[in-house]
C-alpha cells in the first residue's frame, strides 16, 4: 500500500503523487503540483513553492508546513483534519486560494504576510476569526505575522514556536529536523540517496 515509501525524502518533480498511508511523511517537496491522497501522506512535510496542493487524506498535511514562495498557489484541504496543526505561509507579492471542505482547515493556521493577497473558501470565513464555522465546515485560522527571510520582516523577534515553522529561500532546499532547527541539503546529516528528481514521483508503492 505504499507505507512510507518515500518519507523523509528531498523530492522534486512536475507531480509528487503520495497516495500511500505516511507515503511522503517528513519530506521536503518541490512539485508543480503535491497529490497528498493517503493518511498522512504529507504530515510533518516541507512543501515549497507548490502552485496546487491536494490535501485530500485523512490528515494529509498535519503539522506541515506550505510556504508560496511563487505568484500564486492554491490548497484544497479536503481530507478529514486534513490541516491539523498545518501552516499555510503566503508571502508578499503572492496570491493564495485555501479551499477548505468539512474538517480539512480545522486547526489550520493561514499566515498572511504583508503584501499578500490571501483568499478563502467558503468565503464567509473571516479575517478577524469570529466565525469558526460554516455550513459544516471549519474555518482555518488567520494571521498576520511575519517569518524570517521576507523582506517585511527585519527586526521582529521571533517566538520559539516561530523558529519551527519553515524559513526559506526560494533557491535552497531546507526542511527541519527532528528538534525543530532548520538543516540544508549541505548539512553534514543529509544523506543524498533520499533525494529524489524526476518528472514525476508516484509515492504510492513501497520501495524494495
Amino acid at each position: 500500500d505504499g507505507t512510507e515509501s518515500c518519507s523523509n525524502s528531498k523530492i522534486s518533480s512536475d507531480i509528487a503523487y503520495c497516495g500511500g498511508k505516511r507515503s511522503c511523511k517528513g519530506s521536503t517537496i518541490k512539485a508543480d503540483e503535491a497529490r497528498l491522497y493517503g493518511t498522512e501522506s504529507g504530515a510533518g512535510s516541507t512543501i515549497i513553492g507548490v502552485p496546487l496542493v491536494e490535501a485530500y487524506g485523512h490528515q494529509s498535511i498535519l503539522n506541515a508546513v506550505i510556504d508560496s514562495q511563487v505568484k500564486e498557489i492554491v490548497v484544497k484541504a479536503f481530507g478529514e483534519a486534513a490541516g491539523n496543526g498545518a501552516t499555510v505561509i503566503c508571502r508578499s507579492g503572492a496570491t493564495c486560494s485555501l479551499l477548505c471542505k468539512n474538517s480539512g482547515c480545522l486547526g489550520l493556521e493561514y499566515r498572511c504576510l504583508p503584501g499578500s493577497t490571501c483568499n478563502v473558501s467558503p468565503t464567509q470565513c473571516s479575517e478577524d476569526n469570529t466565525i469558526e464555522e460554516i455550513k459544516g465546515v471549519q474555518c482555518p485560522t488567520r494571521t498576520t505575522g511575519t517569518v524570517k527571510g521576507d523582506e517585511t520582516d527585519e527586526t521582529t523577534e521571533e517566538t520559539e514556536e516561530e523558529k519551527k515553522k519553515i524559513v526559506l529561500k526560494a533557491d535552497d532546499w531546507m526542511t527541519l529536523d527532528d528538534d525543530g532547527a532548520l538543516k540544508a541539503m549541505d548539512d553534514p546529516d543529509y544523506d543524498p540517496n533520499h533525494a529524489i528528481l524526476a518528472d514525476s514521483f508516484n509515492c504510492n508503492e513501497e520501495f524494495s
